[in-house]
């Protein structure tokens, strides 16, 4: 519940829940079965390979969501604090949410050149 967390080169289905901690993830990845992320109190941070295939629904109610690096296709009403839309033409489900933060999707090609 509180505390961080952190999660790196994940291959299998994932579901990570916190209370008041930043959930950061780096998956090798997208398993068919999906990914849950979820925190109150902290932002989300989640990298995926640039071939991952995903339906994404990303939002967050005090912050902004930015998926960068990913071949995205919004789909639906967009705005700065929700998106949803098919990465690589869309795949298995990728569902992150966090209250007081912000929401980063990613390349993990473009999140390795950062570190």
């Amino acid at each position: 519940t509180n505390g961080g967390i952190v999660g790196e080169e994940i291959g299998g289905k994932l579901e990570a829940r916190s209370t008041n901690g930043a959930v950061r993830v780096s998956l090798q990845q997208v398993d068919p079965a999906g990914v849950t992320l979820r925190t109150t109190n902290g932002r989300v941070d989640l990298s995926l390979p640039p071939s991952a295939k995903a339906d994404l629904s990303a939002e967050c109610r005090n912050g902004a969501v930015t998926v960068e690096g990913l071949s995205f296709e919004p789909s639906g009403e967009q705005s700065r604090r929700v998106v949803r839309g098919k990465v690589n033409g869309g795949g298995a489900p990728i569902d992150v949410e966090t209250t007081n933060g912000a929401v980063r999707i990613r390349s993990l090609a473009a999140s390795n050149e950062a570190s």
